[in-house]
């Protein structure tokens, strides 16, 4: 098999946050870094029986992921950390995450309603200089694709 020409780049990408409560996206884009995705995966089990050197095994759940998203510290206008500082704040909310990879043209993920676990606070150290970097963690039971930004819709 050859190999692929279109792999694409994390560059033209788009972050959306949104509170379920009150659904107004915000393009986080012009402050967002980076988005990264763990967990999900899918239980395995094993059992050995009496007769037989290799084990039985079954596949079980998946299991829930977390979305990890780093932006940009400002004090602007619409800016996400007052997005995400009022959502974590206040107790039993959810949060809508969308992301595209490649530009708002293309394949779109989304998590629906997200528990947010986390905001970091702007910190950062004196010497080096570098923008202040603030990051969010949602935990949700799964990301769906979509052909278009539900901000569209």
């Amino acid at each position: 098999m050859s190999q692929t020409t279109h792999a694409m780049a994390f560059v033209d990408a788009e972050l959306h946050i949104s509170p379920v409560a009150t659904p107004t996206w915000t393009n986080c884009s012009g402050w967002a870094s980076s988005v990264s995705i763990s967990g999900g995966e899918r239980a395995v089990d094993d059992v050995h029986t009496m007769d037989g050197d290799v084990p039985i095994r079954k596949a079980g759940k998946r299991a829930g992921l977390t979305l990890t998203g780093r932006f940009a510290y400002t004090e602007e206008a619409d800016h996400p950390f007052d997005v995400l500082h009022t959502q974590y704040q206040t107790p039993g909310s959810y949060l809508e995450v969308q992301f595209c990879p490649k530009d708002a043209d293309g394949k779109w993920y989304q998590t629906g309603a997200a528990i947010l676990q986390n905001v970091s606070y702007p910190g950062g150290e004196v010497g080096p200089g570098g923008a202040i970097m603030c990051e969010f963690v949602v935990a949700v039971t799964e990301l769906t694709q979509a052909d278009s930004s539900e901000a569209d819709g």
